[in-house]
């Protein structure tokens, strides 16, 4: 997980940053350095630290307030340990597709139970060709969940559309 800094000036990109994993506080305190000697025009410049865990997707979790510093500070800290917990609920699962003529495939993959998305499968070498007919997980107890493929994204059936977006 890491957090990526972004500031804009009227539009235009004028800092990109990113941090480990554990140094939110650290990326919060460089952004209100940077305004201490930068104007900051809430109609044309913004100024925002998003929280990157494993799938790769950027929640935002900060939102620089010129007028209350402070509390944007605390609804980040806030947002990070409520998302933090989330994330790090991940399962390493068995991942399996079975194919028309009865074959199988099963390979790695992570599960996140809060947001129902199954990511970083594992690619495997086998040499399968007909139509995919089933796709499901193992959990570590041994039961299946039924996957499917929507919007871009692995996700156990019946997950509701709140928690794939998260």
């Amino acid at each position: 997980m890491q957090f990526v800094s972004v500031i804009t000036d009227g539009g235009i990109i004028t800092s990109v940053d990113v941090y480990p994993g554990d140094s939110l506080e650290h990326a919060i305190k460089d952004m209100e350095l940077y305004f201490a000697d930068h104007s900051f025009d809430p109609e044309t410049d913004d100024a925002r630290i998003f929280i990157v865990p494993e799938m790769e997707t950027g929640i935002e979790i900060y939102s620089y307030n010129p007028d209350n510093p402070s509390e944007s500070r605390e609804l980040a800290i806030d947002r990070y340990s409520k998302l933090a917990s989330m994330f790090n609920n991940v399962l390493v699962v068995d991942f399996t597709s079975v194919w028309d003529d009865c074959d199988t495939v099963t390979t790695k993959a992570k599960y996140n139970p809060a947001t129902g998305i199954v990511y970083d499968i594992e690619i495997s070498g086998a040499n399968v060709e007909g139509i995919c007919t089933r796709e499901y997980i193992t959990l570590p107890n041994g039961t299946e969940l039924n996957v499917e493929y929507r919007n871009g994204s692995y996700v156990v059936e019946g997950a509701s559309d709140g928690e794939k977006s998260r």
